[in-house]
């Protein structure tokens, strides 16, 4: 949670009374993009396509998911769907589940006090979601976090329900967050024809010397293996968690073209970062097991990359 205006995607929304409560349901309305790593993408599209695990491949199958999310929402008689957003005290508040998301933002009013709303979205938790978590108070605005549950096979979600007392009513927003993963580009993959790599590494402490690497055969199997295995990573990035770490340039050539991986270790950056001749592709998943790779094809000692 950070503060700041929220960023909205899709404003859309249906009031349905039912069994003594208005139901949020959603068709979309508008859309705008959202905030993400810049890639060019020279794969298929993703699509409709679903994982296994639930995963998301396009922005527009997340934003299209995120519409029906915010359908589980439930609030209390009389809310009234709002087909603009309500007044500035609602967005102290800027929430964000991380990576790239799909996202759909409805405004409601509704009679009454915050805390009667809150006590009613906790006692009509959205449907199939769970939580409840209070995310704290900042110049009257509250709100409830909801999430499905870890066995769901449904991609990363996120479902905020914020609330702020304006004299005799209260504003609501209701956000759905869905992440969705990216598809990795065909010319990301490399070759078998490719035998060799330059490897720069750069220790953890500036004591130690970088050093540059061409790597071959055995060597270089299991870091072209795994790179060929990983993921395309749906991960916003991360600032370092503290303390020196290593990191990693790995350049390869085939045919006209001229790969490049890059990795820090420790939980930094957005992943393994991908470029082919010059442009971005959309970064790899698991830096942590690259910079592995990394340590036994060249024998770094343990004491050059835990600073």
């Amino acid at each position: 949670m950070r503060p700041g205006q929220a960023r909205v995607l899709g404003s859309i929304g249906l009031v349905l009374a039912v069994s003594g409560c208005a139901s949020a349901a959603a068709t979309s309305a508008a859309t705008t993009p959202s905030p993400r790593p810049t890639v060019t993408q020279s794969g298929p599209p993703g699509g409709d396509r679903v994982g296994p695990q639930g995963q998301l491949y396009s922005e527009a199958a997340a934003v299209a998911r995120a519409a029906k999310d915010v359908a589980l929402v439930h609030l209390p008689v009389g809310a009234t769907l709002q087909h603009t957003p309500v007044p500035r005290a609602l967005l102290h508040f800027t929430e964000s589940i991380g990576g790239l998301t799909g996202v759909v933002t409805q405004w409601w009013t509704v009679p009454g006090t915050t805390a009667a709303v809150q006590d009613y979205v906790l006692h009509h938790p959205p449907t199939g979601l769970l939580g409840g978590v209070d995310t704290g108070n900042l110049h009257g605005e509250t709100g409830l976090d909801y999430h499905f549950p870890g066995n769901a096979k449904q991609p990363q979600t996120l479902v905020g329900v914020s609330t702020v007392q304006v004299n005799s009513h209260v504003d609501v927003r209701v956000q759905a967050f869905v992440v969705w993963t990216p598809t990795r580009t065909a010319i990301e993959r490399i070759p078998s024809s490719v035998t060799s790599a330059t490897l720069v590494y750069r220790p953890a402490l500036a004591k130690f010397k970088k050093r540059t690497v061409v790597v071959t055969g055995a060597h270089l199997r299991p870091i072209t293996h795994l790179l060929n295995r990983l993921q395309a990573s749906s991960d916003p990035g991360h600032s370092c968690p503290g303390g020196a770490v290593d990191s990693v340039t790995i350049t390869m050539s085939f045919g006209t073209h001229r790969l490049t991986f890059a990795a820090i270790d420790g939980g930094c950056g957005f992943g393994v970062d991908v470029t082919a001749d010059g442009v971005p592709q959309p970064a790899l998943e698991r830096p942590d097991l690259l910079m592995d790779a990394v340590h036994q094809a060249l024998h770094v000692p343990e004491n050059e990359y835990y600073g």
